[in-house]
């Protein structure tokens, strides 16, 4: 392949460098069942099944990503950001917050110059990882396609125990969103 450059690349010391990595990426599927509380009071078997779009854009409408999940009093994880795409794949970024983290060590080979960066009391490390949702056409919308950024302290653990609290808070304030006016609204269980 031919390329010309018509003016010469300059490269500033200031500007961050791009750095390419390898991304382990975990697949899961992930869906919701309908489960009976031992108070509730139906003549039988739940029956409504949530589809995995209406409650990433419940998540997304009503502020629900602003709910933390903790984790061993030392990670609090969270929703940072969830968009969908022209595909119609959801991308989501998940805070993990590190609030016991060890310090970082930032080495530079030219100077030959190592620096390490604590953390006060009030600090902590934080760490990003994506996760991707695709809704599986073959199942309307209940099942989803999940792929995870690995290595990134985030795992399929989390996401559904994320989702199960969000769930959960949802349930506790009696929301009715519009989808589940249409059917009787019955608690959900997160399955993967």
């Amino acid at each position: 392949m031919n390329m010309e450059v018509s003016e010469p690349l300059v490269t500033l010391p200031e500007i961050k460098k791009s750095v390419r990595h390898d991304i382990p990426v975990t697949f899961h599927e992930i869906f919701f069942t309908p489960v009976k509380k031992s108070k509730q009071k139906l003549s039988g078997e739940p029956k409504t099944l949530l589809k995995f779009e209406d409650i990433i854009t419940l998540i997304m409408d009503y502020d629900y990503q602003l709910v933390e999940l903790e984790s061993r009093e030392r990670y609090t994880y969270n929703f940072s950001g969830i968009r969908q795409n022209k595909k119609g794949i959801y991308e989501c970024v998940i805070n993990c917050d590190d609030s016991q983290a060890e310090d970082v060590i930032k080495h530079n080979k030219k100077k030959r110059k190592t620096e390490v960066v604590s953390f006060n009391v009030d600090e902590s490390h934080l760490v990003r990882a994506h996760v991707l949702f695709l809704p599986l056409d073959h199942t309307d919308g209940v099942c989803a396609r999940m792929l995870i950024e690995g290595n990134r302290k985030i795992s399929e653990q989390v996401v559904r125990m994320l989702l199960q609290k969000i769930l959960d808070k949802i349930d506790s304030e009696n929301f009715q969103p519009d989808f589940s006016k249409k059917t009787m609204r019955v608690p959900s269980q997160m399955v993967t």
